[in-house]
């Protein structure tokens, strides 16, 4: 960022321009789709000048000069990536200037520079020609899609350019020392490797004229050709693939996905921090408060996350809708589906745990228990009395109870014969304490606990650790849980609680 570029200027500007990115971005040419397009084809001289086609074949072994080692085999693009240390100059919205040490890709220019002079060089090179058995592949334009791996220096071989240099391998660099003890001192700079790996079978895609590839060149997204840069979208099928078809294909798909998903997080990243920079500069002097400038500062972050992620998401839904409107109408088929499908499942999955409990609710018996029986009973609970407080302790798990599961406690409680007065013991009881407070408990007692938890549709988190730890204490595996869930959802009502047990 310029000296001269206000904090609100340079908002605006990354705001711009990562809508735009994001706006390019989902109108991007597809590579990979018109890759899987190509006619797949084993012979050169039935090729059409303008045809785009797919031709696998022997990669001849790549051969590329290192510059400052000797040549690398065995990779379709080498680059050196240089780094010197020395001074770097940071100055904050407030004017203060900040020096640290530290490596950078170039020296930068600063009064604390002045004396350093940078020797290495960052490259990419790539061999004069690839030779995929009788096609021939110029390199200019040529695009990958196999991921890059670093080159480390155990199989490097310093050339005399390297030698001149007094390049020395330590890790994964080649180092310039200005002192001989491995310590960074101002001045000192480094080399690595890094390449993307060839293989003995690859596969082309793009144009084929007299035995000579060529690249085969689409429509992109609009005219703002500096925008097309940043997202990397030229329109060019033109790529060297590492595999068969197929397997070409599906690195080329992850590749193109992948690419996608940067530039979308990237260009969101460029939005919130653009909206940053413009809120901070308006909020300057309320923030320069002791007290209040770090709230001010807290909210204008939150502010400019939620604002931004809102644009961006708005951006790319709109581009979407805009360039690809029956991608976008079907992803929206499908998530309604989803939706509905999943409001259908939870109505189904309560209206069957309802029935359940009914079902169940008439067919249990009275067991009577006084409160001076309860008390002095040596276990402190009968059967019943444990059973409630562990439904108790289910529907309380979110805090509260609602209205539904509150009847059906007090119907299922009245039924066991229950009086209100225990009724009214367990439940401030339950509210006390904790969910691992678990009572004595049958495996008829879990069916009760599942059918109740799923009377809102669904069981929350919570709920479900409760019912499995509840199961354990039955006697019950994880599965045999799981199990009974599913029985409860469908509405079975050939549910052997015996056999779970078994």
């Amino acid at each position: 960022m310029s000296k001269k570029t206000s904090p609100e200027a340079a908002g605006i500007c990354l705001i711009s321009i990562g809508v735009l990115c994001l706006w390019y971005n989902e109108g991007r040419f597809d590579y990979s789709r018109a890759a899987k397009l190509t006619r797949k084809t084993e012979r050169l001289e039935e090729i059409k000048p303008d045809e785009s086609v797919s031709y696998t074949g022997k990669l001849q072994e790549c051969v590329i000069d290192g510059k400052y080692v000797d040549s690398i085999k065995g990779y379709y693009r080498v680059r050196g990536i240089t780094e010197i240390y020395c001074w770097r100059r940071s100055e904050d919205s407030d004017g203060k200037v900040k020096w640290e040490k530290d490596w950078l890709s170039s020296l930068q220019k600063n009064d604390r520079n002045q004396q350093l002079s940078q020797s290495l060089r960052q490259f990419s090179r790539t061999p004069s020609e690839y030779q995929l058995d009788e096609l021939s592949i110029p390199p200019a334009s040529l695009h990958f899609a196999d991921d890059q791996v670093e080159i480390h220096p155990d199989g490097l071989v310093l050339n005399e350019a390297g030698d001149a240099l007094g390049l020395q391998a330590e890790g994964s660099y080649f180092y310039i020392r200005k002192l001989s003890v491995q310590e960074e001192q101002l001045g000192d700079e480094r080399i690595r490797f890094e390449g993307i790996p060839s293989h003995e079978i690859a596969t082309y895609f793009g144009l084929v004229n007299d035995s000579t590839a060529q690249p085969k060149y689409h429509e992109v997204t609009g005219d703002l050709k500096f925008i097309s840069n940043l997202v990397k979208d030229d329109g060019i099928l033109y790529h060297l693939v590492n595999g068969e078809r197929n397997e070409a294909l599906r690195t080329i798909k992850s590749h193109f996905i992948t690419l996608k998903w940067k530039v979308r997080l990237i260009a969101s990243g460029a939005v919130i921090w653009g909206f940053y920079l413009f809120f901070s500069q308006l909020l300057q002097l309320i923030a320069a408060l002791p007290l209040i400038g770090n709230l001010i500062r807290g909210g204008t972050l939150l502010v400019s996350l939620v604002l931004g992620t809102v644009i961006s998401v708005l951006t790319i839904t709109s581009s979407l809708v805009y360039h690809k409107p029956v991608t976008a109408l079907l992803s929206v088929g499908i998530a309604v589906g989803i939706l509905g499908f999943s409001f259908w499942r939870s109505k189904k999955g309560k209206a069957n745990a309802r029935k359940n409990l009914q079902v169940r609710e008439e067919s249990t018996g009275s067991d009577e228990v006084s409160v001076t029986d309860r008390q002095h009973q040596a276990d402190g609970w009968s059967r019943a009395t444990s059973s409630f407080a562990n439904l108790v302790r289910l529907s309380l798990m979110d805090g509260t109870v609602d209205r539904k599961e509150n009847d059906f406690l007090v119907r299922w409680a009245k039924a066991k014969g229950l009086t209100d007065q225990v009724i009214a013991e367990i439940f401030e009881r339950a509210k006390h304490e904790n969910d691992d407070g678990l009572e004595r408990a049958e495996m008829e007692d879990l069916y009760y606990l599942v059918s109740l938890g799923l009377v809102d549709g669904h069981l929350a988190a919570k709920e479900l650790k409760h019912i499995i730890r509840f199961g354990e204490k039955c006697g019950a595996t994880r599965q045999q849980v799981n199990s009974m869930i599913k029985s409860v959802q469908k509405g079975s009502k050939e549910w052997n609680v015996a056999q779970s047990a078994a």
